[in-house]
């Protein structure tokens, strides 16, 4: 008898799915499209202040007539407090809810997280992909009408689309499945926007998304979008080149000589342009021999981002310097209006070249080039020096949220294209070799400028060396979740630490501590029952993991050495080795039996392992004294031979 219910439920077992659970709310008549509202429960899958928010305004809603379909999704937690080498299978229940979102012909999502009581974080984008600007305006234009305060820095818009910023990996998915989605974080009550969104937003959804807009505040929010932008773009450029060629120094007293010197002077961008990638190329290869002879790896300079991204620039314009010298060696005119000519046309021609890139960085460039276009028609070598820290402040305007995430300094300065980078500082280049020239003009007598120059940029690089020697920590990368993984397998324990995909042995401290679990072994934390049986041409069989207390993740691992290992499971599985490793991956924090059925070939020999991951152990030991910031996880691994023990 037990066997035909055995052989029953294996032939039944395609039709089950194991999916975690999600509480969803749809209101509203059924129309093909639909707003929707999300937040997920924390690691241990309790409730948030965003997930009471959204149930608080599912009651609300449930009284309110709806022109179209509101969902609101509370989402089991997605992704586990785990080290990032242990192989999670995350956002289960975000792709659920994406597919039920996918049967609409269009949606807006708004995901809610945890943040301030008293600001709204609005998150613009991820992944270098950026919200719909209408999207955008709605908030603002609700959060406003609420004298919400706002916490939104306008350019970050143009350092997400680039991939400068930190990504949000949940507003990513829904972004890069084309869902337009925006993310807020906060812990004040938006309950009234909400109402108000879902009102606008169950009407009619835009099916417009600008790629390339722009957000200025000028006393408010103001998005600039592509059309206008292109527009701007082209009255600016007909204008600039209509004064370039037209007006520029074609007249006045001294256009003989102007015309005569830029012939001779229209070399020098490009022989700047060369000598930076030069200097940029030769002083990375420099920083990363320092950081490969003082740490034994160039790896090293994840560990001192701001030191090692500042010496590498010192670096680049202590050598790029020297042009100057160069210049003055090969008696070059020097002529301070021509100069600044050449370095407003660089402004200008860098128009092109970046917004090539991306198109939103345009307006960035068109206020670079208006700065530079005012500053060569001033002869002051004060108002230049004016003009050209307010350039410099522009970029520091633009790039300000960049300074606060220096874990992104290496691959975002460090590692940046040496080409693009050389165009974007030859102007600035050509704008100090003017100022020099114009304060050798007014005081004649002075020697000293350009070694001033060179002891200047010389005495940054030496600081930038320096620093990275000592390591204060003020300089060091943020701290990545750290996590103390005590291991047992075979009844033996070991323990190691994990950073990121850095890999450590324990300190003394740690294994002291964890001395009081050497009693535990496998069977304290996981049961496992199994069968494997043939059955006509094939072999059935199953698996079943039953964890002590609550687990992180369990996962089942099974390989066959002559050939394929199963045919068929109950669960989703992904395979490896060319297909003699399948691997079955449990939902996050189960506290039930994980059960896989599956079929294979008759009289298959399966080599199964089982790990199981556990933030507590049945001892019920504290860590967080003894944490020193890191997570104590508990790794369980149990491994045996799976042969088929009977015929059916």
């Amino acid at each position: 008898m037990k066997k035909h219910i055995f052989i029953l439920s294996l032939i039944i077992f395609s039709i089950i799915k194991l999916y975690p659970e999600n509480t969803v709310y749809e209101f509203g008549p059924k129309t093909e499209w639909a707003v929707v509202f999300t937040s997920s429960r924390d690691t241990n899958n309790n409730e948030t202040f965003s997930t009471k928010l959204l149930h608080n305004f599912a009651e609300k809603l449930s009284g309110i007539k709806l022109s179209g379909t509101v969902i609101i999704a509370i989402t089991d937690n997605d992704i586990p407090d785990l080290p990032e080498t242990i192989p999670a299978n995350g956002y289960k229940n975000i792709n659920l809810l994406i597919n039920k979102i996918y049967e609409k012909k269009t949606s807006a999502v708004f995901i809610l997280s945890d943040g301030e009581e008293n600001k709204v974080k609005i998150i613009p984008g991820s992944d270098k992909k950026t919200s719909p600007p209408w999207i955008i305006e709605s908030l603002f234009e609700e959060f406003s009408k609420q004298n919400i305060k706002m916490d939104f820095n306008s350019n970050d818009v143009i350092l997400k689309r680039l991939g400068f910023l930190e990504d949000d990996k949940i507003l990513a998915k829904y972004l890069n499945e084309g869902i337009p989605s925006v993310a807020i974080s906060t812990n004040k009550d938006i309950t009234s926007s909400l109402v108000s969104l879902a009102n606008k937003y169950s009407q009619e959804i835009p099916q417009d998304w600008d790629k390339h807009y722009n957000i200025k505040k000028i006393f408010k929010f103001i998005v600039i979008k592509e059309r206008f932008l292109i527009i701007i773009m082209l009255a600016i450029m007909m204008f600039a080149l209509f004064y370039i060629f037209m007006f520029s120094f074609l007249f006045g007293k001294k256009k003989e000589v102007h015309i005569k010197d830029l012939l001779t002077l229209w070399r020098v961008p490009i022989l700047f342009f060369i000598l930076n990638i030069i200097s940029f190329y030769l002083s990375e290869y420099i920083v990363l021999f320092i950081f490969r002879m003082l740490f034994g790896n160039a790896d090293a300079i994840n560990l001192f981002p701001v030191a090692a991204t500042g010496f590498k620039f010192a670096l680049a314009f202590s050598i790029s310097s020297g042009f100057l010298v160069i210049n003055r060696k090969t008696n070059l005119p020097q002529n301070t209006f021509i100069y600044g000519y050449l370095a407003s046309f660089s402004c200008f021609f860098n128009i092109f070249i970046f917004s090539s890139l991306d198109l939103s960085l345009s307006l960035m460039f068109l206020e670079i080039y208006a700065l530079s276009f005012i500053s060569y028609h001033l002869k002051r070598a004060y108002i230049q020096i004016i003009f050209f820290i307010l350039n410099l402040g522009l970029l520091v305007l633009y790039f300000f949220s960049l300074f606060f995430h220096t874990d992104n300094f290496i691959p975002v300065l460090f590692y940046a294209d040496n080409f693009a980078v050389s165009f974007f500082v030859t102007p600035y280049y050509l704008m100090l070799t003017r100022i020099f020239f114009r304060l050798k003009r007014h005081n004649p007598d002075v020697k000293f400028n350009k070694v001033t120059l060179h002891i200047f940029i010389s005495l940054i690089t030496v600081i930038c060396f320096v620093l990275i020697i000592i390591g204060p920590d003020f300089l060091m990368q943020k701290q990545k979740r750290t996590f103390l993984l005590y291991k047992i397998e075979n009844k033996i324990n070991t323990q190691e630490v994990i950073s990121g995909l850095k890999t450590m042995p324990a300190n003394e401290n740690d294994k002291s501590f964890l001395e009081q679990f050497k009693s535990l072994n496998e069977n304290d934390f996981i049961a496992a029952d199994f069968k494997l049986e043939n059955y006509l041409e094939r072999s059935i069989g199953e698996i079943k993991v039953s964890p002590a207390l609550k687990a992180a993740l369990i996962n089942i691992l099974i390989t066959r050495e002559d050939g394929f290992p199963i045919y068929e499971a109950s669960s989703e599985f992904t395979t490896s080795s060319s297909g003699k490793e399948v691997s079955f991956l449990s939902p996050l924090n189960i506290n039930e039996a994980f059960s896989i059925k599956f079929s294979g070939e008759k009289n298959s020999k399966l080599n199964i392992k089982i790990n199981a991951w556990f933030y507590d152990s049945p001892l019920k030991i504290d860590f967080k004294d003894n944490a020193e910031n890191k997570k104590l996880i508990f790794q369980v691994t149990k491994e045996f031979v799976l042969k088929p023990d009977s015929e059916i």
